[in-house]
């Protein structure tokens, strides 16, 4: 009898058993169903078959093999080294050996900080870095001491190669090596790798575990390592490149598995292999430089003192030069410089500045600067204006280098702030580490508040305290307005630097806590903490406590702070005074939380909310500050002032609140600027503006007392009310001009614009365009610039003449004016004048803060189509860098024709940006803010909650729902206040003087 053939399955083998007797299917022991039996005429077919199967299951295993040998020979492993350098795709870290699992809910590396078995006492860090290639490899040890039993190393890591990387666990206590358990368990939401062991590990033991040859991705931003160019004509004739790490905060896992918690400091053994010709830097010291066989080198720095993980620094470049000094005990200081030093004196003014930074806060703690060596670098493009890892400090291009002859008085004090926080990082930051992220605003705020210190111990004809509210203040309460989270929430975004509602916010409640504690006090409070906690770790509670201790426990600081860091926003107060049936007079305080009306739902629970509040205040009659400290919503006082006294709140300025009055109140205080604004002091007067003109959009005031608080402007002499003042009256006339069909149809656009114009032409008119004073400068380039925006006939007639002799003659035009001046000479000319910026702006030898100029002025034309072919040239080769692209857009939308022009960009070519910049989420963010502020009408609002619909990426979608709800505020704002706003500009145009009748 011939055998009989069966059909099977794939998921089981041939089986040759014989079906029953009714020839039912039946089930063999593998698992593959066998089915009754076909007729012979199907046997060459089903040969045929089978011989395909096998003939398909040997190709597979042939190329699983080849892959498996393709990619060891790209991918070597060798103990002891990193890989060689070969380009290869990269994704989130996949330990070697298998495939990643999902763990279960109870592992305790689920928890929002790494578990504390195992505590890291030093790293030794090998990097191979090439500015030639996209990719680093490297290989890491890490010793640790074991607190706990436990079978788990957890380690973060993010977007690290590892599977070609040797993972090694020994025992230094015995030299044993400990047998790893595989496959370990990978954990992408809390970007951790774990490696289990097949034993518990001893407490009290110290531990070694090795990870030999992984490899990171370069990325095109922060965090991690990251690339820059610094430019040299459109071409980029120069080599000069730079690669920079950004670990800082949560950065350290993009460059190497390590246990990234700022609590667990240890000291670091780094070393850098690169190609020769190529410079390398960190923290420390070059120790031994040893050239390798193929040609590349291999430099080991000195061991770093005990810190954390987001300190460490790197940096790798050519073709930048160095200037340095010896200051005291032997101490050196190197600016870095992509020209050559002795040719541009604005690396000895930085090289300087860095100096006197150290010298000043030296005066001012007394701790001393412990760093043997420090190296300052500039980066294109940095997102934040400093950085500093512990002796490598990195300042934006443009914060860095400053000329005292060439850059503008603005532009020197911004770069001497740059240079001085990230040398004050040194004391708090660097010496004092918070322990988790969710403090490290408090850091950044103490370092701030230092370098402020700093220039003002260099320049004592600034007033501090005026800058201080002008530069972080006023944005931070601006931008806090819109915040979706509190401030020790913020500690866990990688931007903190960058977003004014955590820098500004943490200065200005340090200086509210000044108010109700002495100055010395709060020095001593410096003193103790500085002394109690450098080189270890600090949280705000054991801050709350110095502070505290060094009043005598008189007050409960905690108690006072914790709900404003731990709550969203902030409040304003109502101040109002009211007579009883029998005649007595009180005065209210009433506190309630600062929103503009209808912006975001979630706002609506600070209803709720109350805050301590340290009220300061006092009337005409009594000039002495009193100190009201409400820790209610409501509070009611006899009135000792007379009807006919303005009563002034937040009076010394330093309040992170809002005040509003009564409607006589404010036009007894707009009466009193008007006659004897110079009895306030100038952060007062620009208090006072920027509460009216926020309280107009918070629904709490009408615009006409806001408008009434500028009247005196034309007499005020300081630019930090004119700055106020300005900021606020933009955007006013954003919204105001984005409401019109045309400008021809906007009147009253215009009158408004004629107002402002007139105010600071009057101004002018005292000053010249050389002006010594620090503060006389800085009003002198702000009133001309209102001037020439608003359209002042004679100061725009004056600045295209510059213009014309600057563009003819290179004759020089005043630093604090140029960049006005550009911009008024490109939005006269004609595509000429354009295209000779253009190239102006692409001279080989052009400074990065005129290259930055020249970007913004040539945003200032007023044709479509010309702005059109700017945006469009971010997708061409024309020279402009990434970070360049956000400063485009957001000098474009400075304009009418601009903001409509880049919404229309953005519509047509989304999928471009998305594309292009996929790796840049934070230049998207910015070109998404850029162009959706000030739109005003139906046909935006639908328009964008159109484009918000069809958007995919969350964090777009979160700022795209944002505008559609600021678009609708600013229809309330013009619904509410444009009859006002018009019937007010009628009064002043019956007195209204002929602009050209000022003569700066």
């Amino acid at each position: 009898m011939e055998a009989e053939e069966f059909e099977i399955s794939i998921l089981g083998p041939v089986s040759t058993a014989s079906p029953s007797e009714n020839n039912q299917s039946t089930v063999n022991h593998m698992g593959a169903v066998a089915k009754k039996p076909r007729s012979r005429g199907h046997c060459c077919l089903k040969y045929v078959r089978v011989l395909f199967l096998l003939l398909f299951l040997a190709g597979l295993c042939s190329a699983g093999g080849y892959f498996i040998w393709f990619w060891k020979k790209r991918h070597p492993v060798v103990e002891g080294e990193v890989n060689n350098y070969e380009e290869v795709d990269y994704y989130d870290v996949v330990p070697s050996g298998s495939d990643p699992t999902v763990p279960s809910d109870d592992c305790p590396w689920n928890a929002e900080r790494l578990p504390s078995d195992l505590l890291p006492y030093g790293y030794k860090i090998t990097l191979k870095l090439n500015l030639r290639r996209k990719q680093f490899f490297g290989s890491v040890d890490i010793r640790m001491r074991c607190m706990e039993a436990t079978e788990y190393v957890v380690l973060h890591a993010r977007q690290i190669n590892s599977s070609g990387a040797k993972v090694e666990l020994s025992d230094l206590t015995t030299s044993e090596n400990i047998e790893i358990l595989e496959p370990t368990e990978y954990n992408e939401k809390q970007e951790v790798f774990v490696i289990q062991l097949l034993q518990k590990l001893t407490p009290g033991r110290i531990y070694k575990v090795s990870i030999l040859g992984y490899g990171g991705r370069v990325r095109p931003e922060a965090p991690g390592m990251y690339k820059r160019t610094f430019r040299n004509g459109v071409k980029r004739r120069t080599s000069s490149q730079l690669l920079v790490s950004s670990l800082k905060p949560m950065g350290a896992r993009y460059v190497f598995p390590c246990m990234d918690d700022p609590a667990m400091k240890a000291t670091f053994d780094v070393t850098i292999e690169h190609p020769k010709g190529q410079t390398a830097l960190s923290n420390m010291p070059s120790k031994t430089k040893t050239v390798l066989t193929d040609g590349w080198v291999r430099e080991e720095f000195y061991r770093t003192p005990k810190m954390s993980t987001h300190l460490l620094g790197f940096a790798l470049f050519d073709g930048l030069t160095s200037l340095e000094a010896v200051i005291s005990r032997g101490r050196v200081v190197r600016v870095w410089a992509p020209f050559d030093p002795e040719e541009n004196p604005s690396v000895e003014v930085a090289l300087n500045t860095t100096i006197d930074a150290i010298h000043n806060i030296e005066q001012l703690v007394p701790v001393e600067y412990q760093l043997t060596k420090t190296d300052v670098i500039p980066v294109p493009g940095l997102s934040v204006p400093s950085s500093d890892y512990c002796g490598l400090l990195m300042i934006r291009e443009t914060a860095l280098f400053c000329d005292g002859q060439e850059s503008s008085m603005s532009q020197q004090l911004k770069c001497e702030l740059a240079i001085s926080k990230a040398v004050a990082h040194n004391w708090f930051g660097n010496s004092v580490t918070v322990e988790w992220w969710d403090d490290l605003w408090l850091t950044e705020a103490l370092s701030t508040m230092l370098a402020y210190e700093s220039v003002a111990y260099q320049r004592p004809d600034v007033n501090i305290c005026d800058l201080q509210w002008d530069e972080m203040i006023q944005p931070a309460m601006a931008a806090d307005i819109f915040s979706r989270v509190d401030l020790s929430s913020y500690g866990h975004a990688a931007a903190i630097g960058e977003d004014p509602a955590v820098g500004g916010k943490g200065i200005g409640l340090l200086r509210m806590l000044d108010t109700i504690i002495s100055d010395k006090e709060f020095l001593k409070a410096i003193e103790n903490v500085l002394a109690r906690f450098s080189h270890d770790n600090m949280n705000r509670s054991q801050f709350w406590d110095a502070v505290s201790e060094a009043t005598g426990f008189r007050i409960d600081v905690a108690a006072f702070m914790e709900p404003w860091v731990t709550q969203l926003g902030y409040p304003y107060v109502s101040i109002g005074r009211y007579q009883e049936r029998d005649e007595s007079r009180n005065q209210y305080f009433v506190q309630l939380p600062f929103y503009y009306s209808g912006f975001v739902s979630f706002m609506r629970h600070l209803q709720t909310i109350t805050w301590e509040i340290p009220v300061t205040w006092k009337s005409e009659g009594q000039t002495d500050t009193r100190l009201l400290t409400m820790t209610e919503d409501k509070y009611i006082i006899p009135d000792e002032t007379s009807p006919e006294e303005w009563v002034l709140g937040n009076s010394d300025s330093r309040g992170f609140y809002r005040v509003n009055y009564d409607n006589k109140n404010w036009a007894l205080l707009a009466d009193y600027l008007q006659y004897n604004h110079t009895l306030l002091e100038p952060s007062v007067r620009a208090v006072l503006i920027d509460d009216a003109f926020n309280n107009v959009r918070g629904s709490i005031l009408l615009i006409p007392t806001a408008m009434e608080m500028t009247r005196y402007l034309d007499k005020e002499e300081n630019y930090v009310p004119w700055r106020a003042a300005l900021d606020a009256l933009h955007y006013v006339k954003t919204v105001v001009h984005g409401s019109c069909p045309s400008s021809s149809q906007c009147p009253y656009h215009c009158r408004l614009q004629e107002y402002i114009a007139r105010k600071a032409a009057r101004v002018l008119k005292r000053h010249t365009f050389y002006e010594t004073s620090p503060e006389k400068r800085l009003l002198v380039a702000v009133t001309f610039k209102a001037a020439c925006q608003n359209g002042n006939r004679n100061v725009t007639k004056r600045a295209k003449i510059m213009f014309d002799r600057w563009k003819r003659k290179r004759v020089r035009i005043p630093p604090d004016i140029r960049e006005s001046v550009i911009h008024v000479g490109i939005s006269a000319g004609d595509e000429n004048v354009w295209w000779h910026v253009w190239k102006q702006s692409n001279a080989s030898a052009i400074s990065a803060q005129d290259r930055q100029i020249f970007l913004c002025g040539l945003a200032a034309s007023q044709q479509e189509w010309v702005l059109w072919r700017y945006l469009r040239y971010i997708f061409e080769e024309k020279g402009i860098t990434v970070q360049e692209a956000s400063l485009i857009f957001k000098c474009v939308t400075q304009t009418k024709v601009g903001r409509e022009t880049a919404w229309k960009f953005v519509q047509g070519n989304w999928e471009k940006l998305t594309s292009k910049y996929a790796d840049v989420p934070s230049l998207l963010k910015a070109i998404i803010q850029s162009t959706l502020t000030g739109l005003s009408t139906d046909q935006h609002f639908q328009q964008l909650e159109h484009f918000s619909s069809s958007v995919q990426e969350k964090y777009l979608r979160d700022l795209l729902d944002d505008a559609v709800h600021a678009t609708r505020l600013n229809q309330r704002y013009i619904d509410r206040n444009m009859p006002y706003l018009q019937d007010w500009l009628k009064v002043p145009c019956a007195t209204r003087v002929d602009t050209r009748e000022t003569n700066p």
